[in-house]
C-alpha cells in the first residue's frame, strides 16, 4: 500500500515515470493487487507507453472483473490501440460494474456514431448527458442525421 501511496504522489506531482516506478515495486510485491496494476498501466498510459500499459490494465480486468475503473483504463487502452470492439465491451462492463459515471457512455456515443450504429449512439449520448456530460456540438451535429 505504501507504495502505491507513492505512485499516487508522483502522478499528481506530474512524475508519471516515477509513478510507474512505484507502482511496478508494489506489482513485484504483490502480482495479485488489482490496484497496482490499474495503477501502473494508467501511468504507462500517461508516459504515452499505451502498448505497455494493456497487460496491466487486462491484469487488473482479470484480478477484479467488477472495478469500473479497471474497466474504462481497459477500454481506453484498447481504443487507442485500435481494437474497437474490444473497447466497447469494456465500456459496458464498467457501466455494469457502476452505472453513474457518465465517461462510458458518452465514449460508447462516439463509437457507436462512428461505426454508423446512430440509433445506438444517441441513447448513449442522451445517458451521459443525464450523468452529467457536457453536451458536445461535433457529436450532437453527427446524430441530428439521419
Amino acid at each position: 500500500p505504501a507504495l502505491c501511496k507513492l505512485g499516487v504522489v508522483h502522478l499528481k506531482l506530474g512524475d508519471a515515470g516515477a509513478a510507474a516506478d512505484s507502482f511496478r515495486r508494489a506489482v513485484e510485491l504483490d502480482a495479485e493487487n488489482p490496484y497496482a496494476h490499474r495503477m501502473l498501466g494508467y501511468s504507462l498510459m500517461t508516459m504515452g507507453d499505451v502498448a505497455g500499459a494493456e497487460p496491466e490494465a487486462k491484469a487488473a480486468v482479470e484480478l477484479a472483473p467488477d472495478d469500473a475503473k479497471s474497466q474504462l483504463l481497459l477500454a481506453a487502452i484498447s481504443y487507442r490501440l485500435g481494437n474497437t470492439k474490444e473497447a466497447e465491451t469494456h465500456y459496458k462492463a464498467a457501466i455494469a460494474a457502476d452505472p453513474l459515471p457518465s465517461e462510458p457512455y458518452f465514449n460508447l456515443a462516439v463509437i457507436c456514431s462512428r461505426t454508423k450504429r446512430l440509433d445506438e449512439a444517441r441513447d448513449y449520448y442522451h445517458q451521459a448527458l443525464e450523468r452529467g456530460a457536457l453536451p458536445d456540438p461535433a457529436l450532437q451535429e453527427i446524430l441530428a442525421k439521419q
